[in-house]
């Protein structure tokens, strides 16, 4: 399926950033061309780990992703602050 399972033990996550992709059309619209959070780990030997929530390469249609990045943000940094 479209969708990729993960698992991330928060115990060895540093950061959680949040990010988005954008660029400007030439009638200056600004559209979303990928979402994803990035975890940097404790161990500065493990690389970081980019989970993508919307890639426009592979889904045009933005649906409710927006949405959905700030709420696994927002409750992994809470978890995090723990």
């Amino acid at each position: 399926g479209f969708y990729k399972e993960e698992f991330i033990n928060l115990n060895m996550v540093k950061t959680c950033k949040a990010s988005t992709i954008t660029r400007t059309t030439s009638g200056n619209n600004k559209i979303i061309d990928r979402l994803f959070l990035t975890f940097n780990f404790k161990d500065k030997s493990k690389s970081d780990l980019i989970l993508e929530f919307y890639n426009v390469d592979i889904k045009y249609q933005l649906n409710d992703e927006v949405k959905k990045i700030e709420k696994w943000h927002k409750l992994i940094v809470g978890l995090l602050e723990n």
